[in-house]
């Protein structure tokens, strides 16, 4: 949640807040795992030991990760601190192992062996050395440490959705798996990619997603439906700011604290083209000019960034729903358009038909859902 538009001091009074209510609602069983990076970790460290007590401070968890890039300048940062706090003494905790794969891929299974403590292999084979008679053995699982080699969630993995901060579903599942038992709640107030909601629903434990984004909602959302999960999505918004998600196509006319799009439909070889001409959003124009201001102001050689006239390179995604259900939307997975690695979405679409919604995510996860209905009554303007 840390980026440069915060200030430090007002990222921590607004996080400071948040735990405060987390608290609150954290079982005497539970356990908060506070997940950040180098920017701003060691500073949210002294808000945790004061709320929840320094006597509950469990571990400092290092996650590193294996990722491209160095630095000419230090040592490459290729690592997240998760700060693991208890709420209590009571506190649920399940003790877990992990298989050093490496090192125990390519052994022959006829020579592994178990025991109470689980599998293993001779270190050194009993009777083999007059040191140790009985023999050394070597476990082919070993006890969680405080530093954790997980992969981040790379390009061609299954699980992943192309969310910019998506986590791997191995990290979440080791501190679920911790700190919870089966049928217990397991929160997360940031849900971005939904990763804690369909892991926990693997794990068979109950879950809450909470988060600000539109674009996180629907991600968690989507993902939750491929796992066939069962939930309900409440009030994400209060009912003036949801008004703003439908609305219609009258581009020059709309309100400027609104965002919208100029989008056309045309005959195509008995098909439809649409085309969406131009696309505007208030909201990042205006931070758009925050950071170039700030920069300006501070001297910072760093290019400011362009709107284009089109205004396309606003735009994340682009959905299409053809079957027009009420108040079900339902995508059509053959027109579904992301940016993914591109640098902008195509911005024209063949269309079997002229009768759609159309649903378009800008960059910050705000979305607007357009009626064709609506497209063809403004055109005809």
């Amino acid at each position: 949640m840390y980026a440069d538009n915060w200030q430090k001091h007002d990222y921590l009074n607004w996080l400071y807040k948040r735990l405060i209510a987390i608290k609150e609602i954290l079982s005497e069983k539970g356990s908060i795992y506070l997940h950040l990076d180098w920017h701003i970790g060691h500073y949210a460290k002294i808000l945790m030991d004061e709320i929840f007590g320094e006597e509950n401070f469990a571990n400092e968890i290092i996650w590193n990760y294996v990722s491209g890039g160095i630095s000419k300048t230090c040592f490459a940062k290729k690592h997240d601190t998760i700060y693991f706090y208890k709420k209590s003494s009571n506190a649920v905790f399940n003790i877990q192992k992990e298989r050093n794969i490496k090192k125990f891929s390519k052994i022959n299974p006829s020579k592994i062996f178990e025991d109470e403590k689980g599998q293993f292999i001779w270190y050194i084979r009993p009777n083999t050395n007059n040191k140790v008679p009985n023999g050394v053995k070597s476990y082919l699982d070993k006890y969680v440490q405080d530093v954790w080699e997980i992969p981040i969630v790379n390009p061609q993995a299954k699980e992943r959705i192309n969310y910019s901060t998506q986590k791997p579903e191995a990290l979440l599942q080791r501190i679920i798996e911790a700190s919870s038992n089966e049928n217990m709640i397991v929160a997360d107030f940031f849900s971005g990619s939904g990763v804690t909601a369909a892991v926990a629903h693997k794990l068979n434990r109950k879950f809450i997603a909470c988060d600000i984004g539109r674009n996180a909602i629907a991600a968690t959302r989507d993902r939750l439906v491929k796992n066939n999960a069962d939930f309900d999505i409440l009030k994400i918004q209060s009912k003036t700011e949801n008004e703003h998600i439908i609305k219609n196509n009258n581009f020059n006319n709309c309100s400027k604290e609104k965002d919208n799009a100029f989008i056309t439909i045309k005959p195509y070889k008995n098909q439809f083209l649409c085309t969406i001409e131009k696309y505007a959003s208030p909201y990042l124009k205006q931070k758009i000019d925050s950071y170039n201001n700030k920069n300006a102001t501070r001297k910072i050689k760093k290019p400011p960034i362009i709107i284009s006239d089109n205004g396309i390179e606003l735009i994340e995604a682009v959905q299409f729903d053809t079957t027009l259900s009420k108040n079900i939307w339902t995508s059509n997975l053959d027109l579904e358009d992301r940016t993914n690695s591109k640098e902008q979405i195509k911005a024209s679409y063949i269309l079997a038909t002229d009768k759609f919604n159309i649903k378009i995510r800008n960059i910050v996860g705000n979305e607007i859902i357009i009626c064709s209905k609506d497209i063809i009554a403004h055109m005809k303007k």
